[in-house]
């Protein structure tokens, strides 16, 4: 040890620690990453950062609310981001690539809604008790039952039973 009093020994120290991290960062990053891709390993890190987390709920409660007010924009438009990338993936599965409206033929992704075939969507909506039917059919492994249609159409086929395109044809 070069110095004997304690808090130069103690400065030394720190500095050794960091610079010794950086120097063994991208060995340790390989050492973790074969050791935790053994399963038992992995279960064991899971169960004690389950375990950590429990411990320290309310820490992190005040984290996440703090990080919230924080970032508010931008945890906004990740999520619009998201929500809009789920949209096109399930209009794109019961539309088409790309999706349109299976009774005019629109193809503009805002005029796109999901439309209930048998006409039971408000019930349907009242049982979920969510805002996001997207979501949930994404959940649900894309059910049977559901259609691409504008929002002219739904309406029409909500109102009048059927829509007036489908007397045209």
């Amino acid at each position: 040890m070069p110095y004997k009093d304690p808090l130069k020994r103690k400065e030394y120290h720190k500095k050794y620690i960091a610079s010794w991290q950086v120097r063994s960062r991208e060995k340790r990053r390989i050492y973790l990453k074969n050791f935790y891709s053994i399963p038992e390993n992995r279960q064991k890190r899971i169960e004690r950062l389950r375990r950590w987390r429990e411990k320290n709920k309310d820490k992190l409660l005040i984290q996440h609310r703090e990080y919230n007010k924080k970032n508010r924009e931008k945890i906004s438009e990740r999520h619009k981001k998201r929500w809009l990338e789920l949209r096109i993936e399930v209009l794109t599965h019961y539309g088409g690539n790309p999706p349109k409206c299976a009774c005019c033929g629109e193809k503009e992704i805002k005029f796109l809604t999901i439309d209930h075939i048998g006409n039971d969507g408000n019930k349907h909506r009242k049982e979920l008790k969510t805002r996001s039917i997207v979501r949930w059919i994404r959940n649900n492994n894309y059910p049977k039952g559901f259609q691409v249609l504008c929002w002219n159409c739904n309406c029409a086929k909500g109102l009048w039973g059927k829509c007036p395109h489908y007397k045209r044809k």
